[in-house]
């Protein structure tokens, strides 16, 4: 009689165990990537009062089953559908993010690894991605730059992703690389017969973001009033910058400043720039304006100051034109201490004066077709190559000439980058320009950018506008000046037994020996992927919850029922002294 007591002890325990799981799982029904969980029960050991026996061939008596007496029941084992995926929520946060598969987000609390599939993610005070629950760091990998100064995942090391750090929020200016020319140069243009020529305006970022417009100047080969030959002559006159200021005059905003060991008065500005001519200008063939007529320097005019305003060379920036007997001179920048810009630092080249042969650049005086003219290459003519000029940038071979910007703010009160960047050159391919009939008007202009792609245009600093986050893991920022950035992968961990691991709280699981080690890896080398904007929801299935509930209740009434007879029993029995 006490064993049936027992038994229906056993069995409402059991029951109740079984319905505090069902009743987790209703209470979890909206928690965030909420795996549910399920309870079997199994039999208690049994009292044998008989033991089984045998048949016996020689008496021909069959065989006895045993005779036993179950001792109720208990908890079998409490099992989680950690492989059944939950549905989709949308959120429109960028942070929440959905895992797909059998993989796990890898989270730490500063000291402990953890793993879950609650993708409810913010961004905390430091720029962490980090779980919006408890603060948990989320794991993953960060960046390194390969052999080609390419930014890559660096698996090598597991780490937190400071993806809005004071670094990842600002992109940072880029130096162009490119320009190029396009449009229609038509020799009956009225621009190419007066000595203004044809104006060509190239723009250009320097490395400090700030943007400037080369000017360039096309001439016809022979001077505006010699014939047309298809051949024109190319001659850099100023740099501009945002404002459309020249860089190479001085202001009032640089009285006070130290510009080429000079320090800028207002007498400067009043009276313009004064120069003194040096014997390096005769040597360099330099010229200069004397009442409205260019005369080139001789000896003679050594000694004598002249304003920036009244020096050809303060103007057109030392263009210098030389001949076959000029091969072995060297030849130097003729006003450093003046702001003005000199031939060996304009052009790769060593030139500011290019002639345009369609298709290809000359530059090499010992081969100059018959007629032509030669312009200075190199700070010795001698060591220029005996071929037409196909400049290389960054590996790409340019038709065209290379704007050398490097240490040009030393000489220009107006150029803040590039400088002392002896590699600051800027490429121009002029390879497109047409020579063809448009009814006399020229469309030459100069634009950023590769002449096939927008590749090294360069461009200003910017500031981060979006995240976005791959399929892959894989975290990319975007920024207002159109750069974006790689800035990280977000890790994914699997494992050999999933439903062996052991729940923590707080949408949390940690390894067991029956789980195995995680192994961590890219999600989609698996099969599965993330995707954002979207929360994966609690895979409690209520309608099965709600059946289960209510054989759950009938079997705690039944085992009820057994204590409530035994004990009627037992009433009985002792009534029976009565």
């Amino acid at each position: 009689m006490m064993r049936s007591l027992f038994s229906g002890v056993a069995g409402l325990r059991t029951h109740q165990t079984r319905m505090d799981v069902i009743g987790n799982n209703i209470a979890n029904v909206n928690t965030v990537a909420y795996k549910s969980s399920s309870v079997t029960f199994q039999d208690l050991l049994y009292q044998t009062t008989q033991n089984a026996s045998g048949a016996n061939a020689a008496t021909g008596r069959a065989g006895i089953n045993a005779k036993q007496i179950g001792l109720g029941v208990s908890t079998g084992s409490i099992s989680t559908n950690i492989t059944g995926p939950g549905s989709a929520q949308n959120t429109g946060s960028p942070f929440d993010i959905r895992i797909t598969g059998d993989s796990f987000f890898v989270v730490s609390d500063g000291g402990n690894q953890f793993y879950t599939r609650a993708g409810a993610f913010n961004v905390d005070a430091n720029g962490t991605l980090a779980m919006a629950t408890n603060g948990y760091t989320v794991m993953g990998y960060g960046t390194t730059t390969d052999t080609n100064g390419e930014l890559v995942i660096n698996t090598a090391e597991l780490t937190s992703l400071d993806i809005m750090s004071d670094e990842n929020m600002i992109s940072p200016p880029i130096a162009t690389n490119y320009t190029y020319g396009s449009g229609i140069l038509d020799k009956n243009s009225k621009s190419l017969t007066t000595t203004q020529g044809q104006m060509m305006g190239v723009p250009f970022y320097d490395n400090l973001g700030y943007s400037y417009t080369a000017q360039f100047k096309i001439e016809r080969e022979n001077g505006p009033q010699s014939e047309d030959t298809g051949q024109y002559k190319l001659t850099m006159v100023d740099i501009t910058d945002s404002k459309g200021k020249s860089i190479f005059k001085y202001s009032q905003e640089d009285v006070g400043k130290n510009v080429g060991g000079h320090t800028v008065t207002a007498e400067d500005i009043a009276a313009g720039s004064k120069y003194t001519i040096t014997q390096a200008d005769v040597d360099a063939e330099a010229t200069w304006k004397v009442a409205g007529e260019v005369k080139k320097v001789t000896v003679d005019d050594v000694g004598k100051e002249v304003t920036s305003e009244s020096a050809v060379v303060g103007q057109t920036y030392g263009r210098i034109k030389v001949t076959a007997s000029d091969v072995d001179k060297e030849y130097k920048s003729s006003s450093e201490k003046e702001a003005v810009l000199s031939a060996k630092n304009v052009f790769t080249s060593g030139s500011n004066i290019a002639y345009m042969v369609f298709d290809t650049f000359m530059t090499n005086p010992a081969e100059t077709p018959a007629g032509k003219l030669m312009e200075v290459t190199g700070t010795k003519a001698a060591a220029r190559v005996a071929t037409p000029q196909t400049s290389n940038v960054n590996g790409d071979p340019i038709v065209g000439l290379g704007l050398n910007l490097g240490g040009l703010n030393k000489f220009a009160p107006g150029f803040a980058g590039m400088n002392n960047d002896t590699n600051a050159a800027v490429a121009i391919d002029l390879s497109e320009v047409q020579n063809i009939d448009n009814k006399g008007s020229t469309t030459v202009n100069g634009k950023k950018g590769h002449i096939d792609s927008d590749a090294g245009a360069g461009c200003a600093a910017g500031e981060m506008s979006s995240i976005s986050i791959g399929q892959d893991g894989k975290i990319t920022a975007s920024y207002t000046n159109g750069q974006s950035k790689l800035l990280g992968q977000i890790a994914s961990a699997t494992f050999a037994n999933a439903a062996g691991l052991e729940k923590t709280g707080d949408n949390l699981y940690r390894t067991t020996l029956n789980s195995g080690e995680a192994v961590i890896n890219d999600i989609t080398a698996n099969g599965g992927s993330m995707s954002t904007g979207e929360l994966e929801m609690s895979n409690v299935d209520l309608s099965a919850e709600f059946t289960d509930m209510i054989t759950t209740q009938r079997g705690f009434q039944a085992n009820s029922r057994i204590i409530t007879v035994s004990d009627s029993m037992l009433e009985e029995l002792v009534n029976l002294k009565r």
